[in-house]
């Protein structure tokens, strides 16, 4: 990941909440522990993959299915993969947007 690129970014992006920022460039690196780099993955599939294991229904929640990959340790599993789904989305987002500012 592009850490300070990154989260220069997302100060642009959310400029009164640093609360905000400090929790997208979190959950990214969370995601990465688990999965890996999110360079590669963008590089690879624009991050599609990463974004698949992420993904988790409320049937799934409602049928107690597990989740593809297990990296929510504590809380509701639903809303924590959304969390994580939301932050690699803004990551793919900056790596988006840097194509056209280079």
């Amino acid at each position: 990941m592009r850490e300070k690129e990154f989260e220069k970014w997302l100060h642009l992006q959310y400029p009164k909440s640093t609360h905000t920022v400090f929790s997208r460039f979190s959950n990214c690196r969370t995601v990465e522990r688990k999965l890996g780099d999110l360079d590669l993955h963008y590089e690879t599939d624009r991050a599609v993959s990463v974004l698949s294991l992420l993904s988790y229904s409320k049937e799934d929640e409602r049928n107690n299915i597990e989740p593809a990959v297990l990296i929510i340790k504590k809380g509701n599993i639903y809303n924590g993969l959304a969390t994580l789904r939301q932050a690699v989305r803004r990551y793919v987002d900056f790596r988006n947007d840097e194509i056209y500012v280079l």
